[in-house]
């Protein structure tokens, strides 16, 4: 909000070089700067949240469109579509969310993690599709491009229905530079192989080596924001993630952590920061640039953008 300020202070200042405030015309219209919120870019936002930091707040400010938990239960957030998920084979009573779509999954190829084979999580998957009629589903959510091969040739055998979404992990470290990108090419060619019209990163990340600076991570950021965004088949994407403290049994470690958000102070990271949308600047379009009824905004590249439409 501090920035959406600092551009209304320059637009008044504008407008005070043209005269003054009591000068102006009642029926002045005034660009909004706002941060809108994208289907595309969300994250993964777990339980593990400090008591004084707010979750909601944060993803809104950070302009994030969706998000998830690895629960069934993903709360809710005004403005912010959270996705219910059922983690590893413990299908739930209900799924509790605001989005059409629902989770399934959560890397059953990694030991630590759900740790099933194919075929059994064939079995729950049609437990899941049973109990949730009507749902949309990104699945299986694994780091393997083999496993979820097999998975999803195990259900083309059974002839189950297959996921609307093909969901995918991808982590990298120092040393293995551009495997991500491989990683998800394989994973959209996965998905044409079985007809599926979608594909999830529903976890990547950057992880930092000890000692290695904040911006090794935002570097490599920045190169998958620039080809998650520009690649069609690839509909949503979440980092790994809002918050956590680091000392989680399942974390990289303190040194290492990945939160957009310092689990401690609520405020954005060097990696938050990275990730956040810009502000959109909105010109209002009853504005008349070229007449004399309103006043012009002579100055508008101030901020950038055009009367009448939005621009990033």
């Amino acid at each position: 909000m501090r920035k959406a300020a600092i551009v209304l202070a320059l637009l008044l200042a504008v407008f005070v070089g043209q005269g003054s405030a009591s000068e102006l015309p009642t029926d002045t219209y005034l660009p909004v700067v706002q941060r809108l919120p994208t289907p595309l870019r969300g994250v993964g936002a777990s339980h593990a949240i400090h008591e004084g930091y707010e979750r909601c707040a944060a993803m809104r400010e950070l302009g994030l469109g969706w998000y998830y938990n690895w629960d069934a239960n993903a709360g809710l957030c005004t403005g912010i579509e959270s996705v219910p998920w059922i983690w590893c084979d413990q299908i739930p009573g209900a799924l509790v969310g605001s989005s059409l779509w629902a989770g399934f999954g959560n890397e059953p190829d990694i030991h630590k993690q759900c740790n099933r084979s194919p075929a059994t999580m064939a079995d729950v998957w049609i437990g899941a599709l049973a109990k949730f009629p009507g749902k949309r589903w990104v699945a299986p959510n694994s780091y393997s491009i083999e496993w979820a091969d097999d998975w999803l040739r195990i259900l083309t055998q059974r002839q189950v229905a297959l996921p609307d979404a093909l969901g995918i992990h991808c982590y990298e470290q120092q040393g293995a530079m551009g495997y991500c990108e491989g990683h998800w090419q394989r994973a959209i060619d996965l998905a044409a192989k079985y007809g599926i019209g979608e594909v999830w990163i529903t976890e990547y990340a950057y992880v930092p080596t000890a000692g290695e600076p904040s911006t090794k991570v935002v570097t490599a950021m920045n190169r998958w924001l620039a080809y998650v965004e520009s690649r069609p088949e690839i509909t949503r994407h979440a980092w790994f993630q809002l918050s956590y403290a680091g000392s989680e049994s399942w974390a990289f470690g303190v040194d290492r952590n990945t939160s957009l958000v310092h689990f401690g102070t609520g405020e954005l990271t060097p990696y938050g920061l990275a990730y956040r949308l810009d502000p959109v600047i909105w010109a209002d379009p009853r504005a008349d640039v070229n007449g004399d009824k309103f006043v012009d905004i002579l100055d508008l590249s101030l901020v950038g953008g055009s009367f009448g439409r939005p621009v990033r």
